[in-house]
C-alpha cells in the first residue's frame, strides 16, 4: 500500500529540476520497531519540515508494505538532491539508504 502525503507545489518552486529519491531499510533498521519508532525518527521529521519550509521538498510519503518512503524534491542537480538528502537523519544513521534519481 501506498500512502502520499501531498503538499502543495511552493509558488517559489521551479519547473524543472525535480528529483525522486526513494528510501529503503538501511543497515541500521530495527526489525523489532515500526517505522515511527526506529532510532532518530524525530530528527528525520523535523528535516522533512525544514525541507519544506525551504521549499526543497515538495510531496513525500511511505510505502508500507516495503517498509520505505520516498520524496520528491527540487535542486539544481541530481548531485546537489544527493548530497543534500545524505544529511537526512536516518540515511546518515543508516537506518535507511536511498536511491536518488532525475
Amino acid at each position: 500500500m501506498l500512502v502520499l502525503t501531498i503538499l502543495s507545489l511552493p509558488s517559489y518552486a521551479k519547473e524543472s529540476n525535480y528529483y525522486w529519491a526513494e528510501y529503503q531499510q538501511g543497515s541500521g533498521w530495527n526489525d523489532a520497531a515500526s517505522y515511527e519508532q526506529q532510532n532518530d525518527i524525530a530528527a528525520h521529521l523535523a528535516f522533512l519540515k525544514r525541507s519544506f519550509d525551504d521549499g526543497k521538498l515538495l510531496m513525500s510519503g511511505q510505502i508500507f508494505d516495503a517498509n520505505a518512503m520516498f520524496i520528491l524534491l527540487q535542486a539544481d542537480s541530481l548531485a546537489s538532491a544527493r548530497a543534500f538528502l545524505k544529511g537526512d537523519p536516518l540515511v546518515v544513521n543508516g537506518v535507511f539508504k536511498l536511491t536518488v534519481s532525475g
